[in-house]
């Protein structure tokens, strides 16, 4: 009898010679495949996003520092400080106002913004700024170039900015206004 070729799954004529193609096997199960098959690993990007909740550490965070200018009478000293903070390389912003103060507070602690830098008629006589940290509360009153400092310094060496060594918080109340 003349021999007939076999056909493979796909219908395409099988040579005689050649083997059939043999089932697949499953040597690794991985639940995470289902979501990204062609990622062999969770990226640490999602587990550090997973396991912080969003809740990022200063140096990675999407936004590093918000300004809280009090009222736009303040916003000219604001946009100092905002440049002079990306020229650090910082990511800053400047809140976009028309809210209250503990509003604008609110909704950066919702937005889990690392350091909120409330500026006032005080800050910005004195050229300071008065700092919060998500992770310890209130940091305290800075010149601001220190603290541009302090913060290009904790991104830096990958910590927190009440972590630096060096710069310590102004006693404002012995501050002559």
């Amino acid at each position: 009898a003349p021999h007939q070729p076999h056909t493979s799954p796909t219908s395409a004529p099988h040579q005689p010679n050649l083997p059939l193609p043999t089932p697949s096997i499953l040597l690794h199960f991985r639940p995470n495949a289902l979501l990204d098959p062609f990622a062999p690993y969770p990226h640490p990007k999602q587990v550090l996003l997973e396991s912080t909740a969003g809740d990022l550490p200063f140096w990675i965070a999407p936004i590093q520092l918000r300004l809280l200018p009090v009222s736009d009478d303040f916003r000219p000293y604001c946009e100092e400080v905002l440049a002079a903070a990306k020229a650090a390389g910082l990511r800053a912003e400047i809140d976009i106002g028309g809210r209250s103060l503990s509003k604008q507070i609110k909704v950066g602690n919702q937005e889990k913004i690392s350091v909120l830098a409330v500026i006032g008629k005080d800050e910005v006589e004195r050229r300071m700024l008065t700092l919060t940290s998500r992770k310890v509360g209130k940091l305290g009153t800075f010149d601001f170039e220190a603290a541009i400092a302090n913060m290009a310094a904790a991104v830096e060496t990958s910590v927190e900015p009440h972590e630096v060594e060096g710069v310590a918080a102004i006693d404002v109340e012995s501050q002559p206004a």
